[in-house]
Order: C-alpha cells, then structure tokens, then sequence
C-alpha cells in the first residue's frame, strides 16, 4: 500500500463486464471508461510489476508494445501471472473499438512491427485473497501499437489522461525503441504534457542521472516502488 494514493473501489463498468462460459468478454469496450484513472505503460512487454505494486490503488491498466514477439495469441497465452489474480476472460478488440494499425510513429522500425491488434482481458481476484490486497477485479488491456502514437489516438484523441505513466526499460538504443522516452523533449513527453491537455498525476520510472525523474516536471517523489530495480513513483508539485 501507498499512504499517498487512495485505495480504489471497482468501478461499475468493471463490475458489470459479463464474460461467457468460453471465457470471452461479452460487455461492449467504452475507451472513455477503461482509460480513466488507468495506469498507462508503454513499451511495456508483459512486466506484471506494475499490476502487482499499484493494482491496489487502480483497476485498469493499458499497456502497449510495437514489438513483433507479441500478438494476441502470445498475450493471451502469457498474460502476467499477478499475485492473487486469474484470467476470468478476454477478448479482442474491433477496428471500431481501438483503431490500432493507425497508432505508429515508429519511423526506421517497420521491420521490427508486429501486426497490430488490441486484446482487452479481465482479471479476477482468487477467493484466499481480500479487499486489502486489491480490488475484486482488474482490467488489463494489451495494445500492439507504438506507445506515442497509441496515446495520442487513444488518451488524447478522447480527452483524457491516464492517472500513471509508467516508463521503465522502454527499450531505448539495442532495445529497438524509435524515441527515448525518458526524454523531456521527446516526443513522448511532448504528446502527454505538451499542448495545455490532462496530464498524469505520476510517473512511475527509473530516476535520471541527477538521481530526479527524468521529466522535471515531477518534481515530488513519492515513494520507491521497487527498490532493487530502482523503480520510483513522482508525483507533481508545481503546476
């Protein structure tokens, strides 16, 4: 638990999600309603550790990765094995409902794209476990798509932002990242606090070298989420 961050309630979106005896996700996608309060992660692979450390205080989480390892079968068949959740069923998403292929800006990269698809999955809390080790359920979507681009099209393109970005190993250089995202004046910073919009109220990231996050712009530390990773939360004091 996080002192600074309000425990959370399931939403009644998340409630009501119905899946069917084949394990598919029946109830109609609403962007509007997984994005908000989220915890976005780009370049993300299938890292369970933010599932695990903020699961307590949010119930949706988006993550995205361009990388040509993943499709929708390989996530659904590795989806992150969080402590005291199961896979209460998936589904994947329709053009209409998350336009990904339109979601790149990966330029010198087209070699390494995977075919992009969005698979959305419910994730159930096991009966041994209570209200204070997370919520009842969570909602984890996968998106095949360039991070920048997937923020752009979906959180910003709906007027929204996610409550925590999470930047950690986002495959800079050998990676085969096209942007550091850890960049201040990356295009990545740039599509989430540039422009006057919403902004996220953290960053979950590797400090920079000056031992700060690595945009100035979260400026408050608010706790070490994982100490021998060196992962931080940073939230914002200054406006």
């Amino acid at each position: 638990m996080i002192p600074e961050l309000p425990r959370t309630d399931i939403p009644t979106w998340l409630r009501d999600v119905e899946v069917d005896a084949r394990g598919r996700i029946t109830t109609l996608f609403v962007a509007s309603a997984v994005l908000t309060r989220s915890v976005y992660y780009p370049a993300s692979g299938l890292d369970g550790n933010p599932l695990e450390r903020l699961g307590a205080h949010f119930a949706s989480f988006v993550y995205a990765d361009y990388d040509g390892r993943f499709d929708a079968a390989s996530v659904r068949r590795d989806l992150p094995s969080v402590k005291g959740y199961r896979v209460l069923g998936d589904r994947r998403l329709s053009r209409d409902e998350a336009d990904v292929g339109a979601w790149t800006h990966a330029p010198g990269f087209a070699g390494r794209l995977g075919r992009p698809f969005a698979l959305w999955a419910i994730l159930e809390r096991l009966p041994t476990f209570d209200d204070r080790h997370g919520p009842r359920r969570l909602s984890f979507l996968f998106l095949g798509a360039d991070g920048v681009a997937a923020y752009e099209g979906f959180y910003a393109a709906n007027g929204l932002a996610p409550a925590v970005l999470v930047i950690v190993h986002p495959g800079t250089g050998f990676g085969g990242n096209w942007t550091d995202f850890a960049d201040p004046g990356g295009p990545l910073c740039d599509a989430v606090i540039g422009g006057g919009r919403l902004t996220p109220t953290h960053l979950c990231s590797h400090p920079g070298a000056s031992g700060a996050a690595p945009w100035p712009a979260y400026d408050h530390h608010v706790t070490t989420l994982h100490a021998a990773a060196n992962i931080h939360l940073w939230g914002r004091q200054s406006p």
